[in-house]
């Protein structure tokens, strides 16, 4: 048994089963694009996370490593 051609073999389907992969993904990102709904949003809700929180620090505290702080 050559393993020229299995390995020959097994590289094609490999490819084309990537190829097919490709396509098909790209076209199921399409219709989801073509599925979401187009709407406007406000200007709170484009302000507004639905899920985050902007973080703001706060008072700035030593991490021990610099030496400040020390007394």
């Amino acid at each position: 048994m050559d393993l020229i051609p299995f390995f020959s073999t097994a590289i094609l389907i490999a490819t084309i089963a990537s190829i097919v992969l490709a396509v098909s993904s790209y076209t199921a990102y399409k219709l989801r694009e073509r599925r979401r709904p187009n709407r406007d949003f406000s200007s709170r809700e484009l302000r507004e996370a639905s899920f985050f929180q902007r973080y703001s620090p706060g008072e700035k505290r030593s991490t021990g490593t610099d030496g400040a702080g020390r007394e």
